[in-house]
């Protein structure tokens, strides 16, 4: 290597001269390799990113400086180059040296110049961008290695060194089959059979023991013809045949995973029809002809493109076989006759494109493959051929990120890798970055990754910024091709939708453009109530790559054909209004119906159900509203209330009962009952979201409104009851909670129901609680549990189970509260109960922490942060934020526990949650210890303060120990002092 150069395959080093230094394994060698590896400008933002993808932009960047300066301090200076937010380290390199010998196919230099794996002996685990940068480009490397040694082994095969640079590849990797059958028929080709035979068992030994697999199909056939001397098998391999197929316009991306299971498929004997089957733009026949040129080598004989889309009549296709095949006909016998006789016992490879529309002419396949026994067919169609003999391989969209991912794994996607390509070829300066890789990724979400519609969106980005193309994706006038060459069924993708429409009957027309009234996905069920479509066709709209049916049972289909068919269905108003009426219908009617078991012991099941459904919900709760459908949502509104309420959904509670409240209070004022349960449940999500003050007045004009209409259900005012006591008690006005905890206990006592007499009772409970009613408490959460239990409600059990556990820490308790409280955290994992599941996590820390076990009151208050992390608005967070304060400062860890109490007090005291602050206090003060001056002034406003906490006065009560009195500081000084000292 030349003098000034750097190493970066095998062990990296400097070449400075004639001196030699190693690199070492830490981030200044690993930047000065990444931008050697690069050669070019590269931005702070990206190597920011690169290093430090877990801290924000501002601490990245000043790390970056920060290392830059360790770099720049080296002893022998790297050179860098940098041009404002650019940064440039331009050096000789080998793997520049071994990538311009691969370009300019100077295979032995190639083979020569590769030097081992990218970066050897280095790892960087704690850089987990770099770490997924570097795994892929030593892949890259040793694919490209792999290749230049298959290149330069034939032109070094008559000298027998061909056979040992092979060796270097199976050496590499022992289970490399490609390597071995060229070594296998090299091998024999010089006349070393044995060589080969002995290579090929070894291959076949270790096999089964790493993978359990038997050889391929043509690796075991070779290995027979080899034993069997065959020489027209075994002699010099053959150049590789041209495949007859048109020129592709722009590289593929991608489909690495499906042209794999395509090429596999191939080698089948049994699988000699294979379909890709899929909606019009997913790509079919752009990886069918991937697979013709790579897979042309398997098929000597010739493999071959035929274009299929013009065609008119499947009486045509034998022609047009003939002509791709440049066949020339010859006297009276039918083209089919002459193309059989042609190819005969060839070993060919057929790919007929866009069949779809000739498939009455399937039985034609059927005929090629039976008259010719080495044929393979590949078909692209969007609809299978629906043949005994077919191997149909489903084609979806690219390859996108369910979640939001870093950039430099983003870059791996390949509907990210097609749009990043498209764009570039209309706007060269176009990078993925930070900033836009969230809107790149919802344009590849929004189009479920369809190479077309991405390659449409992408054409747009040398006009548009990438905020106007995300919104407007999917209209008919950014889904539109302005290249001149394009296909005109490919020019937008309202042209796919249509050709693809055109091809249904009028029943599937119909049947499609009715199920656009469902949101998300639907079950046959739904189907046949909402649009009375049979299920024959609908069968047919799966076949036909229009419909798609899930694992989970459900029928879905791609979000920019919803659209289209929704604008078919908006062409007949009548037809629109009625299956909107009856997906209405159905779906509150499914809501009602649920009731019974979101009521029952066992919920999980049928929440579950609802959750998946829940679009639809949605649409239909609207719907009805529009349709002055008022007793119906009368009949839904409570299983609605109950499914939103379990799943956490309150904000999405408050925006559906509060669209009910417009619609039945302003046009609509003589539906009492449904108002007045509306409002009820209204007032509900809102105390859930701590809206206390719109939350009582809300519940108060439901309860009302049921009262004075002498509304004969009275279970919706018992749980307007409930809300006005939740809200009574956050307020700090527990009697007046108890007041109507106690009413609705009443009312349930009247109606004989056991499930509302067990709600109530934790209802009075609770308030009791909080009024130092401890027995009584006792009572009431006992009674609760028993009747919970009784008719198998386990979720009720747990949750009344749980507050029991607490009630018992408070009074000191502990031995008797634990094994509560662990019966309640072993239900929490078997149900899932999210809310309880956080809770019982910290009060079982509170109770693990009062008998000094420290290790578990830890793990149980960090279990349920992770838990209000993943879950906010469901948790109590000042509550969990003054544990976690607690066991910091019992662990010997004051300024970790000074942060825990600063952020429940701030929380606590924004939300005016006097209670809840005044606890806070009581515990950092006890934190603090008695020699600070003001522990006795803290405790004392605690003791004496009318909404403390019982427990909370009496905790400061017995630590004062009769400190002297005076006037001390306002509760308003006291948060204001903490916080401030505390900043």
């Amino acid at each position: 290597m030349p003098h000034n150069s750097i190493r970066l395959m095998g062990r990296p080093q400097a070449r400075l001269g004639s001196e030699v230094l190693l690199f070492l394994q830490d981030k200044r060698y690993l930047l000065l390799s990444y931008l050697a590896h690069s050669g070019d400008w590269v931005s702070r933002e990206h190597l920011a990113c690169l290093f430090w993808s877990d801290s924000d932009s501002t601490s990245a960047r000043k790390n970056l400086r920060h290392l830059l300066s360790r770099v720049r301090a080296l002893a022998w200076q790297p050179r860098l180059e940098t041009r404002q937010e650019y940064l440039r380290w331009q050096v000789d390199t080998d793997v520049a040296a071994f990538n311009s010998a691969c370009a300019q196919s100077n295979w032995a230099a190639a083979v020569q110049t590769f030097g081992g794996e990218l970066l050897q002996g280095f790892s960087a685990d704690d850089t987990p961008e770099f770490a997924a940068w570097l795994e892929t480009e030593r892949e890259h490397l040793t694919q490209r290695w792999r290749g230049a040694v298959f290149q330069q082994s034939v032109a070094l095969e008559q000298s027998g060194q061909g056979l040992e640079l092979l060796q270097t590849l199976l050496d590499s990797n022992p289970l490399d089959e490609e390597a071995l059958e060229r070594y296998m028929r090299m091998a024999a080709h010089l006349g070393e059979t044995r060589i080969a035979l002995r290579a090929y068992e070894r291959f076949f030994e270790l096999l089964h023991k790493e993978l359990n697999l038997p050889p391929t199909l043509g690796l075991e056939r070779l290995a027979e013809s080899i034993r069997q001397k065959s020489q027209t098998l075994v002699g010099p391999s053959p150049p590789p045949p041209i495949p007859h197929a048109p020129m592709a316009r722009m590289p593929f991306v991608g489909r690495d995973l499906e042209l794999a299971e395509i090429a596999e498929a191939l080698q089948q004997p049994d699988r000699r029809l294979l379909t890709l089957s899929g909606p019009g733009g997913v790509g079919k026949s752009r990886m069918a002809l991937q697979t013709l040129l790579e897979q042309a080598a398997h098929f000597p004989e010739g493999a071959h493109f035929v274009a299929l889309d013009s065609l008119e009549t499947p009486e045509q296709i034998p022609l047009r076989i003939t002509e791709a095949l440049r066949l020339p006909l010859q006297g009276p016998e039918p083209p089919l006759a002459q193309l059989e006789h042609h190819i005969g016992q060839r070993a060919m490879l057929l790919l007929l494109d866009n069949y779809e529309h000739l498939l009455e002419g399937a039985s034609l396949a059927l005929r090629l493959l039976e008259a010719c026994p080495r044929l393979h067919l590949l078909v692209t169609s969007r609809e299978r051929l629906n043949l005994h003999s077919e191997w149909v391989i489903q084609v979806r969209g690219l390859a996108l990120p369910e979640a939001p991912v870093p950039l430099l794994e983003a870059q791996h996607y390949d509907a990210v890798r097609l749009f990043v390509l498209r764009a570039q070829q209309v706007r060269p300066d176009f990078a993925l970055n930070p900033q836009n890789l969230p809107l790149v990724l919802e344009v590849c979400r929004r189009v479920e990754g369809f190479p077309l519609a991405l390659e449409l969106a992408a054409a747009w980005v040398r006009t548009l910024p990438l905020e106007e193309i995300v919104q407007e994706v999917g209209s008919p006038e950014l889904m539109v091709s302005q290249s001149r060459d394009t296909q005109p069924r490919h020019r937008s993708m309202e042209a796919v939708f249509e050709h693809s429409w055109r091809l249904l009957t009028p029943a599937e027309q119909t049947a499609l453009q009715r199920l656009s009234v469902f949101f998300g996905g639907f079950r046959a069920e739904a189907v046949k109530q909402v649009s009375s479509t049979p299920l024959p066709v609908l069968a047919a709209l799966v076949d036909k790559s229009l419909l798609r049916l899930t694992p989970t049972g459900r029928y879905d289909r791609h979000a920019l054909l919803y659209q289209y068919m929704q604008q078919k269905l908006a062409e007949h108003p009548l037809e629109e209004q009625e299956t909107r009426s009856n997906h209405s219908l159905y779906y509150l009617r499914y809501l009602s119906r649920a009731l019974k078991e979101i009521r029952g012991p066992e919920p999980k099941p049928t929440l579950l159900a609802l959750e998946e459904e829940l679009g639809n919900l949605r649409l239909a709760w609207s719907w009805a509203l529009e349709m002055g459908r008022f007793q119906a949502i009368k009949d839904a509104a409570e299983a609605l209330m109950r499914f939103l309420d379990a799943r956490g959904r309150y904000q999405e509670g408050i925006e559906m009962f509060e669209e009910a409240r417009q619609a039945l209070g302003s046009s609509h004022p003589q539906q009492p009952a449904a108002l007045g349960s509306v409002l009820v449940f209204l007032g509900k999500f809102q105390q859930r979201l701590r809206q206390q003050e719109e939350a009582a007045q809300t519940t108060q004009q439901g309860l009302d409104l049921l009262q004075s209409h002498l509304v004969p259900d009275p279970e919706p005012q018992i749980w307007g009851l409930g809300t006005l006591r939740a809200v009574a008690n956050t307020q700090g006005q527990n009697q007046a909670a108890l007041a109507h905890g106690l009413l609705a206990l009443k009312m349930a006592r009247e109606m004989a129901s056991p499930r509302l007499v067990a709600v109530c009772s934790g209802w009075v409970a609770i308030s009791e609680e909080l009024l130092g009613q401890h027995g009584q408490a006792i009572g009431h959460y006992r009674e609760a549990i028993f009747l919970f239990k009784q008719q198998g409600n386990r979720i009720g059990a747990l949750h009344n189970t749980s507050s029991l556990g607490k009630l018992l820490i408070d009074l000191g308790r502990f031995e008797e509260a634990l094994p509560l409280l662990q019966e309640a955290l072993q239900e929490c994992q078997t149900s899932g109960e999210l809310m309880v599941w956080g809770e019982t996590l910290m009060y079982l820390g509170r109770c693990y922490l009062m008998l000094g076990q420290l290790e578990p009151a830890w793990e149980c208050a960090q279990g349920a942060l992770q838990l209000a992390t993943q879950h906010p608005m469901q948790y109590d967070e000042v509550w969990l934020y003054n544990l976690l304060g607690q066991v910091a400062s019992a662990q010997g860890q004051p300024a970790e526990a000074q942060r825990f109490f600063r952020m429940a007090l701030g929380q606590a005291w924004q939300a005016q949650q006097i209670p809840e602050a005044l606890e806070v206090l009581c515990s950092w003060t006890i934190a603090l210890g008695t020699e600070s001056p003001e522990t006795p002034k803290v405790l004392r406003l605690v003791a004496e303060h009318p909404q403390a906490f019982a427990a909370d006065r009496a905790r400061a009560q017995a630590l004062l120990h009769g400190a002297s009195e005076g006037e001390g500081p306002t509760l308003e000084q006291v948060v204001g002092h903490f916080l401030e000292q505390s900043s």
